[in-house]
């Protein structure tokens, strides 16, 4: 059974007039007046679409095909070299092909490669040269500063501008000291270890030159021991830590010769006679604590210079371009002796390091 509706269709009255309105037409919601009414096969935006809308359009579509791009140049290609298989990026097999047909000399290849490359070079010393220019600028102003005893914020800042090698004749320049404050603690760490035995090894030696016969011997091993240790002590350190090594006969603590016993007693070496059988077991005592601390140097402080160079050329170029706006304050860095009441204390762990 098949059920047929009939549906009637009625026709939309026409409105009166050509523009399709009438004489009762008011302005309203939804009607506009009629000079602002769009004209029949005319755009309302005549001028095409906003022009922000078109930049964000194309900003959108740019960085889009900027990281596909940057994906392919980095896609694994791989490659047989005399026999052995490796992988390469797209980038790197692009320019080897390049170089490669600019050897068979194709006169096109040969124009682009050296185009190339002298624009790569010309682009890396510009780049070593601005690199170089911040850094020489650094040191200039902060060994100024220095000098006439004030910083921009008061107190000495990191890097120190001892700590900055530079090459003049190849204009590359290094940072191998520490950047900020964490990377500082260590080494003065091992400054103030360094400073405690090296008073030592100056007090044993005054008491080597005072004895005679067979604790000759003995004196020498430990000698030998600290000498070790001190010069263990120094190779990590940075040229602004070297400058810090040396104490000032005031400086010195009054229980720096002090070496707890291994059998529960404190070795004094200031009042230790430079001979007999008590000395003789003090100095084997010092020896063995000057060998352990030499044992905990085995994994010496490091600092990536590679990256502190980068770090500290990357906030000088920051603080440049925004000198007018009012750049950050350079990081500030505490006095160096200021630490040194915490650390050259005694270790409880018998490991021969200052307390932290």
């Amino acid at each position: 059974m098949q059920l047929i509706v009939g549906v009637t269709l009625m026709a939309k009255p026409r409105k009166s007039g050509s523009s399709g309105i009438g004489p009762d037409y008011t302005v309203g919601y939804g009607k506009p007046p009629v000079k602002k009414q769009f004209k029949k096969g005319e755009s309302g935006n005549k001028h095409g679409s906003s022009k922000k809308r078109r930049a964000r359009k194309a900003e959108a579509s740019g960085s889009d095909h900027d990281h596909l791009l940057l994906q392919e140049a980095k896609r694994m290609i791989p490659v047989i070299e005399k026999g052995v298989r490796s992988e390469i990026t797209t980038d790197e097999a692009v320019l080897r092909q390049l170089a490669m047909s600019a050897v068979k000399g194709d006169r096109a290849s040969q124009r682009e490669y050296l185009d190339r490359t002298e624009r790569a070079r010309e682009r890396l010393r510009k780049e070593r040269s601005t690199r170089f220019g911040l850094l020489v600028q650094y040191v200039q102003e902060q060994s100024i500063a220095r000098a006439l005893g004030s910083t921009p914020t008061g107190s000495p800042v990191w890097p120190d501008p001892d700590d900055i090698q530079l090459d003049y004749v190849d204009c590359i320049g290094e940072v191998v000291g520490p950047i900020d404050v964490q990377q500082a603690v260590p080494f003065i760490a091992l400054v103030a270890q360094y400073r405690l035995w090296h008073a030592r090894l100056a007090q044993l030696q005054l008491m080597a030159g005072q004895a005679t016969g067979d604790i000759q011997a003995s004196y020498k091993i430990a000698i030998g021991t600290l000498t070790d240790l001190l010069r263990a002590l120094r190779v990590p350190l940075p040229p602004s830590s070297l400058k810090q090594l040396d104490w000032q006969e005031q400086e010195v603590p009054a229980d720096v010769m002090e070496f707890d016993d291994l059998q529960g007693g404190t070795i004094n070496l200031d009042i230790m006679p430079p001979m007999g059988s008590d000395t003789q077991y003090a100095v084997h005592v010092v020896d063995a604590w000057a060998a352990n601390a030499l044992k905990n140097l085995r994994r010496p402080t490091k600092l990536d210079i590679v990256a502190n160079t980068k770090s500290l050329v990357n906030r000088l170029q920051t603080e440049r371009a925004n000198r007018d706006g009012g750049a950050p304050p350079p990081i500030a860095a505490p006095e160096f002796g200021d630490y040194y009441e915490g650390l050259i204390a005694e270790p409880d762990d018998n490991t021969g390091a200052p307390a932290q």
